[in-house]
């Protein structure tokens, strides 16, 4: 029963859509309209209040029903519902603090009702809205309000290309090739993050204004196992049975990568024939037919000979034989698109949406969450999160942190950088010293000493250390929360300590999002990624910086000025080294600035010649410097992102439209388990490492690469891939993180062969002949090592290795600079180079 116009008016108040002021005074106003005193009711004054814009047709419908709404669900407010086409059944909302327009979709079934489900669920989906691709649509958020959970999802203005498809209609083999390549794109990031999409077909591919496609999202439903025996409550599994892989005949077979891949072939069929492969009516029937029979010509559809060949390897029976990854699909049907609209501009987002990106930022991630130990780990409650030492004050009778910033890096010899090196150099120079500290990090070898207790000797073994740490570095550090806690907990001064064993690995004192490697070109198997804002906003980090040397500061200068960012104001910095037969690494930056930068404001600080030739497919925002590096701009990023690098880089990586370049699986596992909140992060292969970056021959600046290659090599012989991060607020945290290669021993076999190392380090030390501003620190370094080794922690979970340290804070910057002094300083005449021995 309709509402009449009294309850309309109280409805409209008690839906906050208007305030009791706004109310009153829409009142009088409706009242001078002509003919309301005598003819006027509910449907009259709706329409009304419609064209006044004060409420949509949507919530002026719910009223006339008779409900308040809801309309307010945390900050959004719904205006519309979406009736038909792939969207229907959800909703068109605003975020109120910011306007910026978006779509929520409500969630519904047991994962989202059960407490328990939704635990295990959430995670997933905050990784979601960390992947954005320009052919991916964008999730920004899952909301859980108690009573409702829901996502909050890009809106997207368009229609799905089912709906091209009605009547039997078809698309010519260019088009329908170009919109599987965009799905494919799309497809790739979650591939890499481990997300599997599990619902690929024509509805969930999205056709903007202006011809751009993009992926629609499946977070809840698309992961879920198949059980064909179960009755089809909801009618999903109906709707994907033209898409689903024979492999689904296996009761509860879990969706993966090759079950997307041979989605995506049924898809590019039915575009391309303009029915699904197997049209048959009933689901078992399909499945069988998806089984056992070929797919049907395409040839009389006007499709190529070659195009149908690739449909077929598409939609192997056999998952072995169809195409294994996704730039393997692209790269396969990428020759049929037509080379114009090979690369489709999205539309321009809405202005409100940077702002919307800021108030959500809040809501993610903080940077120094202490989430639990590393899953799985054997022994992975911490002993104290990631404390320096349990009840042993930050820099306070540890070698690692004895000296003075000041004293220890004063009287330093300067060195001109080589312009032309500067961007290999700013990574290098961090990433070879990190690429040591991996060495140092591996020292427990076993070793039989304890932790520092509370109120024990100054040093390990009771050694005093030589000078004063700085008064800063005397004070207590405060331990971050910790996850959990043992019963037999106790407090002994600023610490709560657990009781530990002395090999439980260290919590880590972050929480982030794996680490997006969007925007970078295909080659690389070395990574910097580094969050320079957030480290020189620490207390240690500029000493960090300092640590790194005039050589670096140098650098430093030179690439703000060629890339016209401070250090200071970068969120993140990814450098991708690529071995080209250069004579050294080429390397492609990506630019993560805190403030949005535009090519008017960058344009001035690189030259004239900032205006000159664009390196990519015609896109506006690729452009030369005058200093012969090349930048790229993405539009979707608006200024959020900065590219850098040669003109071929920069063109493939606009070409590709910011997808990220497929890595080795080994790389993919450890990316997946990265954090992007670590101030730096180093990601490589070794043999990459030993045969390419650190051979023979290479022009390093700074010390001959066999003194970073050996010890690397050996220490990691038995990997397939490494992840070494550091991160310095409360405390150093270090951690290294690899992947074993089949038939090597866990934690056991690395202890046996690190056990020796403590004694090599002092020998290769009293064979340098260090200058006489560092030899006091000289002294010391052995002292550091053996301080590191009985905080060093080591860990394993089937083919990963975990090893990780909790340090003072002060310890960041001393063994930075120790360290780098080992690499550069000359040897004694007599005195060779040291060969780690063989393993064994």
């Amino acid at each position: 029963m309709a509402a009449s116009l009294p309850e309309f008016w109280q409805l409209l108040l008690d839906s906050q859509l208007v305030s009791a002021e706004q109310g009153q005074q829409l009142i009088a106003s409706f009242s001078q309209v002509k003919g309301t005193a005598h003819q006027g009711h509910a449907r009259t004054l709706a329409e009304w209040l419609i064209s006044r814009g004060v409420v949509t047709r949507y919530q002026a419908m719910v009223l006339m029903a008779g409900r308040s709404g809801p309309f307010f669900y945390g900050d959004y407010k719904l205006y519309d519902r979406l009736e038909s086409g792939a969207l229907a059944g959800m909703f068109r909302a605003v975020h109120v603090p910011t306007q910026h327009p978006v779509v929520l979709q409500f969630l519904t079934g047991p994962a989202t009702q059960d407490p328990q489900q939704w635990a295990a669920l959430a995670p997933q989906l905050k990784q979601h809205s960390s992947i954005q691709h320009p052919h991916l649509q964008r999730c920004f958020e899952a909301v859980d309000l108690t009573s409702y959970r829901f996502l909050v999802v890009e809106d997207l203005r368009g229609q799905s290309l089912d709906q091209l498809l009605l009547g039997g209609q078809r698309l010519t083999p260019a088009e329908a090739c170009r919109c599987v390549r965009c799905a494919a794109l799309g497809l790739m990031p979650l591939h890499q993050r481990g997300l599997i999409h599990g619902d690929i077909r024509p509805a969930r591919l999205w056709l903007e204004q202006g011809g751009n496609v993009k992926l629609l999202r499946e977070p809840v439903s698309g992961f879920a196992p198949v059980f064909l025996s179960r009755p089809d409550v909801s009618g999903l599994l109906t709707l994907r049975a033209d898409y689903l892989a024979p492999e689904f005949l296996q009761e509860g077979k879990q969706p993966d990568a090759l079950t997307d891949i041979y989605a995506l072939g049924c898809t590019l069929y039915e575009l391309l024939a303009g029915q699904p492969p197997f049209p048959a009516a009933e689901l078992r029937a399909k499945m069988h037919l998806h089984a056992t029979q070929p797919i049907q010509s395409l040839e009389a559809a006007g499709v190529p000979q070659a195009l149908t060949q690739v449909v077929t390897y598409l939609m192997a029976k056999n998952p072995a034989v169809r195409y294994q990854h996704l730039n393997q699909v692209i790269a396969q049907i990428s020759p049929f698109v037509d080379a114009s609209r090979l690369n489709v501009a999205s539309p321009k987002p809405p202005a409100t949406q940077a702002a919307y990106e800021r108030a959500l930022q809040p809501r993610r991630a903080p940077a120094d969450a202490t989430p639990p130990g590393p899953a799985g780990l054997p022994g992975a409650r911490p002993a104290a999160a990631a404390a320096p030492a349990p009840g042993t004050a930050s820099g306070q009778g540890t070698p690692a942190a004895t000296a003075a910033a000041g004293s220890v890096l004063q009287g330093r010899q300067r060195h001109k950088p080589n312009q032309q090196r500067l961007l290999f150099q700013v990574g290098i120079g961090v990433g070879a010293v990190l690429l040591l500290l991996i060495v140092l990090l591996l020292l427990n070898s076993g070793s039989e000493q304890q932790p520092v207790k509370p109120g024990g000797s100054a040093g390990p073994r009771g050694e005093t250390p030589v000078g004063s740490p700085p008064a800063e570095s005397s004070r207590p550090a405060k331990s971050p929360p910790a996850a959990e806690t043992s019963s037999r907990s106790v407090q002994e001064g600023p610490f709560e300590i657990v009781a530990d064993d002395g090999k439980q690995p260290w919590q880590s004192p972050t929480a982030g999002q794996a680490v997006s490697l969007r925007y970078l070109p295909t080659g690389g198997q070395v990574f910097l990624i580094a969050r320079p804002a957030a480290l020189l906003a620490s207390p240690e980090g500029p000493r960090v910086v300092q640590a790194l040397g005039p050589a670096f500061a140098g650098a430093q200068a030179a690439w703000e000025a060629a890339a016209g960012v401070p250090l200071s104001q970068i969120e993140q910095l990814i450098v991708s080294f690529q071995d080209r037969g250069d004579p050294l690494p080429r390397t492609t930056l990506v630019v993560r600035p805190k403030t949005p930068v535009t090519k008017e404001s960058l344009l001035p600080k690189l030259g004239a010649a900032g205006a000159g030739a664009s390196a990519g497919s015609g896109s506006a925002e690729v452009f030369a410097g005058n200093n012969g590096w090349f930048y790229f701009l993405p539009a979707e990023e608006q200024g959020g992102v900065l590219v850098i690098g040669r003109a071929e880089e920069i063109k493939e990586v606009s070409d590709a439209q910011g997808a990220p370049p497929v890595l080795p699986a080994a790389l993919e596992k450890l990316l997946r388990a990265s954090d992007d909140q670590r101030h730096v992060t180093v990601l490589l292969a070794p043999n990459e490492l030993a045969a390419n970056f650190c051979r023979d021959g290479r022009p390093w600046s700074f010390c001959d690469p066999r003194r970073v290659r050996e010890p690397v090599d050996w220490f990691l012989s038995d990997a397939q891939a490494a992840v070494f991060s550091v991160h310095v607020t409360q405390v150093t945290y270090v951690e290294l993180t690899f992947v074993r290669r089949r038939g090597t021993g866990p934690v056991e076999a690395i202890q046996d062969r690190l056990r020796q190392m403590p004694e090599r380090v002092e020998r290769y030390v009293a064979n340098l002949n260090p200058a006489p501003y560092w030899r006091v620190v000289a002294l010391r370094f052995p002292q550091m090592v053996r301080y590191l080794c009985a905080q060093t922690r080591v860990g394993a979970e089937g083919d990963l290795t975990v090893v990780n340290a909790a340090l003072p804070p002060a310890a960041a910057h001393n063994l930075i600079f120790a360290t780098e002094m080992a690499l550069t300083s000359p040897a004694l005449s007599a005195a060779p180079v040291p060969v780690p021995p063989a393993g064994p």
